[in-house]
């Protein structure tokens, strides 16, 4: 017997704690052309800089979020988004991004 409920599309928070293009910057495009690929529903979370606009140009269907420069600014961004949202996970990438998640 098949089930009549819908498939829920999973929901994914992406971070990453710097923006300038280096070899953690390419892992993580990796994982985001992955999760566009099979139709995750994707919030990218990243200060300002160059992964921005690549974000910005590649992932249209994504919702993008920049940090602000202070770190107060970020957990205040950071606690309103995991407030008002239910992710079915939460990834962060390099030490001090995972660290505001974890404020």
């Amino acid at each position: 017997m098949q089930s009549t409920k819908q498939s829920k599309i999973p929901s994914v928070l992406m971070s990453i704690g710097d923006s300038k293009i280096g070899g953690g910057q390419i892992v993580f495009l990796n994982i985001l052309k992955v999760l566009k690929t099979n139709n995750f529903k994707v919030t990218v979370v990243i200060p300002k800089g160059a992964l921005v606009e690549i974000v910005e140009r590649d992932f249209l269907d994504f919702t993008l979020i920049e940090l602000p420069n202070t770190l107060l600014g970020k957990l205040i961004v950071i606690f309103k988004l995991l407030k008002n949202n239910n992710y079915d996970l939460i990834s962060t990438h390099l030490g001090n991004c995972a660290f505001w998640f974890t404020l």
